[in-house]
């Protein structure tokens, strides 16, 4: 049996995609489940490794095919459904840990939300595509209320679903993107019942040739607050950017690097499936130390009355 928890502490790489960071555990016998609290002590930027979440990689049948199972939890402990750049960095690790020939050419990945292939486009500065499955786009406006310093617009949002929530609001110019304020997640009515990743887009327009679409985005997500970038952030920007411009490939820039999307046709259906494309990069192999896992699981003390007192009067 195969085991991240050794003798020496826990085993594991951080790594990210644009900037999407996480630690990634390979645990091919399902041996050490993720504990929330240990979670959110290895995702603190301070006291932990820091992160955006934690993704654990397990051995599993995907439709019929030997592949592996994403275990993706949030930096706050929320379990996550999908995320496009997790699994590039997932397979990545697997190619790193030796467990996937760099030649494999496709990668069975299964997520909460479902099969999501990978396969590796280039090597070297590794880039793997992500077929992201179906995307699908509500009838109804979200109301998105964004602040830009002292000015605070109410802007329409579409919510959109790439396995996870996502509401989508086109801010204008590139300034307009970086200039809002994503401190605190922008306010949505109505909010939607699980929550939602929430993108800013703007310069919308042509990409590298005529066929390409281009715009600038950032996004609070939801268990996490800002990143650096999302993949299914990119896809559900592509969509709702699509539905005004007519483009089927899109550049996607986000703070952290440079993402791509392919959005897939039916004629007579419309929009059946997306593609994400995008680099993943391992930064550091990890071994945590035994004793600070067991301190991440104790219960936080609780505060007597006095320091209840102090606190409140700070």
């Amino acid at each position: 049996m195969t085991s991240p928890l050794r003798a020496d502490g826990l085993h594991a790489v951080k790594a990210h995609g644009t900037g999407n960071d996480f630690v990634v555990v390979v645990d091919p016998d399902d041996t050490w489940p993720l504990d929330p609290a240990v979670v959110r002590a290895l995702c603190d930027r301070r006291t932990g490794v820091g992160a955006d979440g934690v993704i654990r990689a397990v051995r599993a049948d995907v439709e019929g095919r030997d592949g592996w199972f994403m275990d993706h939890v949030n930096a706050d402990g929320s379990l996550a459904e999908m995320c496009g750049n997790g699994v590039r960095v997932l397979a990545h690790g697997l190619v790193d840990a030796g467990l996937v020939p760099a030649d494999a050419g496709e990668v069975p990945v299964l997520s909460r939300a479902g099969a999501r292939p990978v396969r590796l486009v280039a090597g070297g500065y590794p880039v793997y595509a992500v077929d992201m499955g179906p995307v699908t786009v509500a009838d109804d406006v979200v109301a998105v209320t964004v602040r830009q310093g002292e000015r605070v617009r109410r802007l329409p949002g579409l919510a959109v679903d790439v396995g996870n929530p996502h509401v989508v609001v086109d801010v204008g110019a590139a300034a307009d993107v970086l200039d809002a304020d994503l401190t605190v997640r922008p306010g949505l009515e109505p909010e939607p019942s699980h929550g939602a990743n929430v993108e800013l887009i703007g310069a919308v327009g042509r990409g590298e040739d005529p066929h390409t679409g281009y715009l600038r985005m950032r996004v609070h997500e939801r268990g996490v607050g800002e990143t650096l970038s999302c993949g299914t952030g990119a896809v559900a920007a592509a969509v709702a950017a699509a539905s005004r411009h007519a483009h089927r490939r899109w550049t996607v820039d986000v703070p952290g690097g440079r993402l791509r999307v392919r959005l897939r046709h039916r004629e007579g259906v419309g929009l059946v499936g997306s593609e994400l494309a995008g680099p993943a990069t391992v930064v550091a192999r990890l071994v945590v130390d035994h004793g600070w896992l067991a301190r991440a699981q104790e219960p936080a003390p609780a505060q007597d009355e006095t320091e209840r007192e102090t606190t409140s009067t700070r």
